[in-house]
């Protein structure tokens, strides 16, 4: 956690596993102050622990800083971007502090704080407690909940069983957050039965804590239970939207009032959503005004990739319809997946934040499709499922390998470098790629950087000592072999500036991909139209992957394409209108992306027709779903080339074209018209 004054705040654990709240100063790594707390971790879960999960909120003071402690009791401190903030103040949930402290070593073997703390904006806080065994008085349960308490230390809580309605549910979901609604007013929480289902996702009033929503955890393909584990991290999202969002195995998506399911995601296990704004996904087009980042492993065959979802646009897999996947980016390493649990996304640099378990640090920039910097954080480490957050001063905080890492920029020299080719999906073996860095001085101000830039692919210099002009180099490799290239620019630095880096990853395909869109009326003069999407690689071999099908910017479908057959969509046309659709593929680890459209071919003109009004109607056959434009003259001696658009043709039913000149009847000369596509 970060305050609005760079205050960075995380726990550290001992070999025995006590926790310690630190606090450095984000500018210079320099420790303000630590405090040791006696929280005990539940010994509800595996081996791979349980979260210890404090919360930044405002007080009546200030700021505030609330963290577990033993017996579900919970401590904060005022003051916190200070150097010595104080004495931590306890505060118990269940009844007053004095009488919990006369028997304090029962609860605390009884009671556990075993979720992250939440907060709202009024600073009350929320968070799930564990009982292990049987609670003494006044809790005499052996039932788990939820508690809430006040700025002034006003408390309440539920009992899950009774929140759910459900005798056989006993149990909070360990290391599940709530979460809260966009207006403060309902708390979403899991609940479930300790030893198997059934789970529950409840919306609670966040003021009394009693129950206004429930639905049972169910995955969309079986229609069996979902159980989160103990050892499980996803919480709720909540959308700007109000729309909410919990992983377990799928991503389940409800409305507000978990009375409706929607389109889930297909990866679900330890990860919470982050919310992506529309408009730093380059080319988005669809019916979202947000989307989701989304870790998206198939552990099956070890593929595993970050996917950007749109929460509101179909795709078919697996027998049902799934969020559809608006962009993809592999994992650059194989059997390396992104260890995310909660991602950083940064709308100021149109990017998400990804580290990885080969050991880096990735930025996934949107507007590119690209994973514009690499990080070197360690040699890798297996499943460190983290979460990952970005400063107020721009620096990128994520933990690998049990360690915490701040990633920053230099202060006083900026190096940048990208590629003529970033997208993921597009470069391909063969292609002319080049590479270029640029250096500049932050301030602004003083002289142009000078010296040399070496560039290297992986560990080997491909290009050395090119001298900057005017801050910038560039090089332009022949030979880069298909798959994954980590492109380093090195600065050797001048008189006045120091050296510096940075690197990127080019993903370089195998073989490029073409596409041939046809479309087909499987009955004339219906509403029903079929679109088929044939890939092909010059270089040989069979593209598959996803289809995206559109009609101009609005959004037909997702479907993918088998080896035997391509990539198809029926749809019906609502309505009679001019139409362009087209299509794209969203590439392979071997094939790259490409784009097609439905194109018109030389047809008969079926109908030439003066009407009553004295318009003109023109029709004519041609493929469903190409645009067509008319245009006119009166004089012939024009290039055709230059008369002006009357309009488009309009497609009546798939397959039928319709144009009318209402101004046809008042030229005193002959009408001349011609179709072009598009």
């Amino acid at each position: 956690m970060i305050t609005t004054s760079n205050t960075v705040i995380f726990a550290s654990f001992s070999a025995g596993r006590a926790a310690t709240v630190n606090a450095i100063e984000g500018a210079t790594g320099r420790t303000k102050y630590t405090l040791p707390t006696d929280w005990a971790m539940c010994p509800c879960s595996s081996n791979e622990g349980i979260t210890f999960g404090p919360v930044l909120t405002v007080g009546p003071a200030g700021n505030r800083l609330y963290y577990p402690g033993a017996g579900g009791t919970v401590y904060y401190i005022d003051n916190l971007d200070s150097d010595s903030p104080g004495t931590p103040v306890q505060t118990c949930f269940y009844m007053p502090l004095a009488d919990y402290s006369t028997n304090a070593a029962a609860y605390n073997s009884t009671v556990y704080l075993d979720t992250p703390i939440t907060a709202d904006a009024n600073g009350t806080i929320f968070f799930g407690f564990r009982v292990i065994g049987n609670a003494p008085a006044p809790l005499n349960t052996t039932n788990s909940g939820y508690a809430r308490i006040a700025p002034n230390g006003t408390a309440t809580y539920v009992l899950a069983g009774n929140a759910a309605g459900d005798p056989s549910v006993n149990s909070d979901s360990s290391n599940c957050a709530p979460g809260l609604s966009q207006d403060g007013t309902t708390l979403y929480v899991a609940v479930k039965s300790g030893g198997g289902p059934p789970a529950y996702l409840l919306g609670l009033d966040a003021t009394t804590l009693a129950t206004k929503y429930k639905v049972r955890l169910k995955d969309p393909i079986s229609g069996g239970d979902i159980y989160p584990l103990d050892r499980d991290t996803p919480s709720p999202t909540i959308g700007p939207d109000g729309d909410v969002y919990f992983g377990g195995g799928r991503t389940l998506h409800f409305s507000a009032d978990l009375a409706t399911q929607k389109l889930p995601g297909i990866f679900g296990y330890d990860y919470t959503q982050g919310i992506v704004p529309t408009n730093i996904v380059n080319g988005y087009r669809g019916p979202s005004s947000y989307l989701l980042v989304s870790k998206y492993n198939d552990y099956s065959t070890s593929f595993y990739r970050a996917a950007i979802l749109d929460p509101n646009a179909a795709q078919p897999s697996l027998g049902i319809n799934f969020m559809r996947e608006v962009l993809t980016v592999t994992g650059p390493f194989t059997n390396k997946e992104w260890c995310i649990n909660t991602p950083a996304v940064n709308p100021a640099t149109a990017s998400v934040l990804l580290p990885s378990e080969d050991g880096h640090l990735y930025r996934w920039n949107l507007l590119s499709n690209s994973l514009s910097e690499a990080f070197t954080l360690n040699a890798g480490y297996g499943e460190p499922y983290v979460p990952t957050v970005v400063a107020p001063d721009g620096a990128v905080y994520t933990i690998n390998g049990n360690k915490l890492y701040a990633v920053d920029s230099l202060t006083n020299l900026s190096v940048s470098a990208y590629s003529s080719v970033p997208d993921e999906r597009t470069a391909w073996v063969g292609q002319s790629i080049s590479f270029t860095a640029v250096v500049t001085n932050p301030a602004g101000t003083g002289p142009v950087p000078s010296g040399t830039m070496n560039f290297l692919d992986g560990s080997g210099s491909f290009a050395t000592n090119i001298a900057l002009v005017n801050g910038t180099a560039q090089t332009a490799p022949t030979n880069l072999v298909a798959g994954v290239h980590f492109i380093t620019a090195q600065y050797s630095g001048d008189g006045l500036y120091p050296t510096g880096m940075i690197t990127f990853v080019q993903r370089v395909h195998a073989r490029s991909t073409t596409m041939i869109l046809t479309s087909t009326v499987p009955v004339i003069g219906s509403n029903s139209v079929t679109f088929s999407a044939a890939l092909v690689s010059p270089q040989g071999g069979r593209p598959l992957g996803m289809v995206t099908f559109w009609d101009g910017n609005s959004f037909l479908g997702q479907t993918s394409g088998g080896i035997f057959q391509p990539a198809s969509l029926s749809t019906n046309y609502p309505s009679a209108a001019s139409h362009r659709i087209w299509a794209e593929y969203a590439s392979s680890a071997t094939f790259t992306y490409c784009t097609g459209a439905v194109v018109g071919v030389t047809a008969p003109i079926t109908q030439m027709q003066m009407m009553p009004d004295g318009s003109f109607q023109l029709g004519f056959t041609n493929a469903s779903g190409a645009p067509f434009s008319v245009l006119g003259s009166t004089d012939l001696s024009i290039f055709s080339s230059n008369w002006p658009v009357l309009g488009p043709a309009i497609e009546v039913t798939p397959g039928q074209f319709q144009f009318t000149d209402p101004q046809a009847g008042a030229h005193a000369a002959a009408n001349y018209y011609r179709v072009r596509s598009p």
